[in-house]
């Protein structure tokens, strides 16, 4: 996971927090994701 990598996943991680929410999915262009 590069530097976009991160700032998805922390903006994701932010969120979660903001919206109560217990699980997302990061995508990226590629076709790859992350779950969390």
């Amino acid at each position: 996971m590069g530097a976009t990598g991160a700032i998805m996943t922390g903006t994701l991680i932010d969120e979660l927090h903001r919206q109560q929410f217990a699980s997302g999915i990061v995508a990226a262009s590629s076709g790859s994701a992350l779950l969390l």
